[in-house]
């Protein structure tokens, strides 16, 4: 379910700065899988959904002149890899694997838990897709043309950020926060 329809239907406002919490007006339901009757199954945190994924490939495979040269970045711990190179982004160490675009659409751990790439992008560094372990939004960056197209797909909900934006829980200044966040 798209969150602009959680938020109409907690009489709150989807918006770029949205956080989950103030969308639905408590912060359970980062781990409560649903907000009976209007949705099923929280946001994955640190985990780009499969369909998902799949819609980004759509539009991000005609940005690169490499879709067949990738790197996918999945953080070290929950995933099932090993032997692969390392790389280090301050204090997190993620498992580097290369192949084509669609392994954006791989499971990297165990079942029956998911996890997909936290970061992938092409050797021609045309973009990047990041998908933070502790959130439950993911990041594209890319040229104009790129995120243009993404915004302006109606199966993706995109909103523009910026650069020094913040994605903490408290980040939304347009709905009020929820009544259990932390102090």
């Amino acid at each position: 379910m798209p969150w602009a329809s959680v938020a109409d239907a907690n009489s709150t406002v989807a918006h770029p700065l949205m956080q989950w919490g103030s969308v639905t007006g408590s912060m359970e339901y980062f781990e409560n899988d649903d907000q009976e009757p209007l949705w099923h199954g929280a946001p994955a945190r640190g985990h780009l959904p499969v369909p998902v994924a799949a819609r980004l490939i759509e539009v991000l495979a005609p940005h690169t002149t490499t879709p067949d040269v990738c790197w996918f970045g999945v953080r070290q711990g929950g995933a099932v890899i090993a032997d692969h190179p390392t790389l280090t982004l301050g204090d997190r160490e993620f498992w580097l694997i290369n192949g084509s675009i669609e392994l954006a659409t791989v499971n990297f751990a165990a079942e029956p838990f998911e996890q997909s790439a936290n970061l992938w992008w092409p050797a021609d560094r045309a973009w990047l897709v990041a998908t933070d372990i502790d959130l439950v939004s993911s990041y594209v960056g890319g040229t104009a043309a790129c995120i243009a197209e993404l915004l302006a797909r109606p199966d993706l909900e995109a909103f523009p950020a910026e650069p020094k934006q913040r994605v903490t829980w408290d980040a939304d200044q347009v709905n009020p926060p929820p009544a259990d966040a932390p102090d």
